[in-house]
């Protein structure tokens, strides 16, 4: 083989795999981020009474008044985190609605996502639109080629697909899906840079 194709091979393969690093550090920072909100909404401190749940209580109110304001918390958290969206899907869940696929299917496409995004709210674009229906006409090609019936798609197979459409070249899926990560990387040096520790 040619070593420019030895090269330009290593390379892709050297960005599928910061890619994927990114992702995952990217899972993990929001899941942190999101437990702090939660602690600092909330207002816990770490030397606060518990109940025998391991709850923090409030000194001198009772257990039900106490489970009044989690109740409350919970609700109004899941409505704020509701508001940022639940970040980017690979896979748009239009398609979803389009196709009568399996459950299977369907919880791989719908767990395949970068979390909350901070930089800024997800919205519907042209380029979204582009996205979407160019990972519709590759999944077109995905059914065809594989000879498979949306109804019987298995989770296997729903994963391939969804790695396909995260490893894409193609500069309509690609270059949206590293214009995500490029928002959220500045956003987050911006952040730091920002923080007076």
């Amino acid at each position: 083989m040619h070593p420019d194709v030895l090269r330009s091979r290593a390379l892709r393969l050297k960005w599928h795999v910061a890619a994927l690093r990114f992702e995952i550090a990217m899972l993990r920072h929001a899941q942190v981020l999101r437990r702090a909100q939660m602690l600092r909404k909330a207002g816990f401190r770490p030397d606060q009474a518990r109940d025998e749940l391991g709850r923090w209580v409030e000194e001198g109110r009772g257990a039900e008044e106490n489970a009044d304001d989690q109740n409350e918390f919970t609700e109004d958290f899941s409505a704020q985190s509701r508001s940022r969206g639940q970040g980017h899907h690979f896979v748009p869940r239009q398609l979803g609605r389009e196709y009568p696929f399996s459950e299977e299917a369907m919880d791989v496409f719908e767990s395949s996502k970068t979390g909350p995004l901070q930089a800024e709210i997800h919205r519907w674009s042209k380029e979204h639109d582009i996205y979407s229906r160019t990972v519709g006409e590759k999944l077109e090609d995905f059914l065809r080629s594989n000879k498979i019936e949306p109804q019987q798609m298995t989770r296997a197979q729903a994963k391939e697909f969804t790695d396909q459409i995260k490893q894409s070249t193609d500069p309509r899926i690609r270059d949206f899906n590293l214009k995500i990560y490029r928002k959220e990387v500045l956003f987050w040096l911006r952040r730091i840079y920002r923080s007076p520790e």
